[in-house]
């Protein structure tokens, strides 16, 4: 629905804000939006199919992709700039999400 859109564009417009910012909470993001914290869970969930931290990680994982792609930076870089405070574990993450380490992304 319209509404749905509405807040999913909403939503990654705060992400894009908070991208980097790596103590980014739900109560953060759910304030962000102007809801409640389990009200915000609930919609998320409802409109994305995902819990409101697998979307965070979800989120900065596709556009840590699109950073790597286009060749931007190293991993390290892209990271730091998608909010990940630890090379290991953005590694670990993204390998998880994609199949492939992050370097292999830059390769391609």
């Amino acid at each position: 629905s319209s509404e749905e859109s509405i807040f999913t564009e909403e939503l990654k417009s705060k992400m894009l804000g908070h991208l980097s910012d790596t103590d980014l909470t739900v109560e953060q993001l759910a304030q962000a939006m102007f809801l409640g914290k389990s009200t915000f869970q609930r919609k998320i969930k409802k409109v994305t199919g995902f819990s409101a931290n697998e979307y965070i990680r979800t989120f900065r994982l596709e556009y840590a992709y699109q950073l790597l792609e286009q060749k931007t930076g190293s991993a390290s870089d892209i990271a730091t700039k998608t909010g990940f405070r630890s090379l290991a574990y953005f590694s670990y993450a993204f390998k998880q999400h994609y199949g492939v380490n992050p370097s292999e992304i830059k390769k391609i």
